[in-house]
C-alpha cells in the first residue's frame, strides 16, 4: 500500500497522529521536509489537520505529488478565525486573519475528503460535504493527557467545600460568556449554603473580564482563577463536579479528561459537540443555561451517590467509545474505503 503524507502543526499532532498506522504514514514536520519528498508515486493522499502555513504546505504537497488532499476538521475554522480577529488588537491582525481564512478556503475548496471530529461540526459545515468523502472520527483520549495528571498545587480551598472545576479557552467569547452569565445570576446564598468553590482554569485576554465580574460581585472567596495550568491532575482530583459551559466546542478534550477522572459533567444545551460525549442522566446533566444550571448542581449536591454513579459511567464511556484503539479502527476503515473508491 502506498503511504499517506501527513502535514501537521506540532501543537495539534497528538490529536490525530495516534490514529494513523505508523507503517504507512510519512510525516512532514516543516517546510524543509517538503523539499525532500519524492514524487515517485509512493503517496496515495495528503492529510492535513491545520490551516495557516501548515495547510499551505499540505496544499503544495498535494499539488506537487498530484494526489488528493484530505482535511481533518477540529472545529468551525471560519467562525473561530472571526472571533480571534475581533479580539486581536495587533496591527497585523487583519492581514493574518485574511491570509489564514484564504488558505483555509482554498484547502477546503480543493479537498477530496473531510474528516470531522463530531457530528455537530459536520452539520455546521454541511456546505462543504457535497462531492467529498466524509467521515466523523472523534478525538481520542490520548497518552499526551496522562502528562497532565501531575500534582499541580491547588488553591487553598477548605476541605469542606464542594469544588466545581472548569477549564476554558479565554480567547473566544463564546467559551467565556456562558461562565460569566452564571456568575452573575447565582445568589450569594447559593454559594454559602452549599459551601461552593468554583475553580476556573485557563488564560487569555478574557480572563480579566471574568476577574472584573468576580470583583464587582464580591465573590472572590468562592471563585479561583489560577490561569494556565499545565499539570491539571491535582485540580481534577480535588473537584467534585466538572462544569463545561460553552457555545462553541466541536469536541472538547477537557470533558474527556474529567470523565477519565470519574467526575460528572454539567453542561449546557448549546455546548455543541460536548453533547456527543455527555449523556443526560448517565454521565452528566445537560440543561438550559440560567437557573437550570444551578438546579443541576443542586441535584448533584443533594445526591453524592448520583455524582459517583455518573462519574463512574463517564470513565466507562471514554474507554469504550473514545479510546485511541476505537478511533484508530474508524480511521483505518475510512482511509481504506476512501482509497478503494478513488482507485476503483
Amino acid at each position: 500500500m502506498s503511504s499517506l503524507l501527513y502535514v501537521s502543526s506540532p501543537s495539534r499532532r497528538h490529536k490525530l497522529k495516534p490514529l494513523l498506522v505508523d507503517g504507512s504514514v510519512v510525516e512532514v514536520k516543516g517546510f524543509r521536509g517538503l523539499l525532500d519528498i519524492s514524487s515517485n508515486g509512493a503517496y496515495s493522499l495528503v492529510l492535513i489537520d491545520s490551516f495557516g502555513r501548515w495547510g499551505m504546505w499540505g496544499l503544495i504537497a498535494s499539488i506537487r505529488l498530484r494526489v488528493p488532499l484530505v482535511i481533518r476538521m477540529r472545529g468551525d475554522f471560519f467562525s473561530e478565525a472571526r472571533w480571534r480577529y475581533r479580539n486581536h488588537n495587533a496591527l497585523l491582525g487583519f492581514p493574518r486573519y485574511f491570509v489564514n481564512v484564504l488558505i483555509g478556503y482554498i484547502c477546503l475548496k480543493l479537498s477530496k475528503g473531510i474528516i470531522f471530529n463530531s457530528h455537530y461540526l459536520e452539520s455546521q459545515m454541511k456546505e462543504w460535504v457535497t462531492g467529498r468523502n466524509v467521515a466523523v472520527i472523534y478525538n481520542p483520549y490520548t497518552p499526551v493527557f496522562e502528562a497532565r495528571r501531575g500534582g499541580s498545587d491547588v488553591p487553598a480551598i477548605s476541605d469542606k467545600s464542594l469544588v466545581l472545576l472548569s477549564i476554558a479557552n479565554m480567547v473566544l467569547p463564546p467559551k467565556v460568556d456562558p461562565i460569566i452569565n452564571q456568575l452573575k445570576i447565582w445568589p450569594r446564598k447559593f454559594w454559602v449554603q452549599n459551601k461552593l468553590h468554583w475553580v476556573i482554569c485557563g488564560d487569555g485576554p478574557l480572563r480579566s473580564k471574568i476577574l472584573r465580574v468576580v470583583d464587582e460581585l464580591d465573590i472572590g472567596e468562592f471563585v479561583s482563577l489560577p490561569g494556565h495550568v499545565s499539570n491539571i491532575g491535582g485540580y481534577f482530583r480535588r473537584c467534585n463536579i466538572f462544569v463545561h459551559l460553552s457555545n462553541m466546542d466541536a469536541f472538547p478534550n477537557v470533558t474527556l479528561e474529567a470523565m477519565m477522572y470519574q467526575k460528572p459533567v454539567v453542561t449546557n444545551t448549546k455546548s455543541c459537540g460536548t453533547r456527543e460525549q455527555v449523556y443526560h442522566n448517565r454521565n452528566g446533566l445537560i440543561v438550559e443555561e440560567g437557573a437550570s444550571i444551578q438546579a443541576a448542581l443542586e441535584q448533584y449536591i443533594a445526591d453524592p451517590a448520583m455524582r459517583f454513579a455518573h462519574g463512574k459511567a463517564g470513565k466507562e464511556i471514554v474507554e469504550a467509545q473514545f479510546s485511541v484503539e476505537t478511533q484508530r479502527v474508524s480511521m483505518a476503515n475510512y482511509l481504506k474505503l476512501w482509497l478503494e473508491s478513488n482507485n476503483g
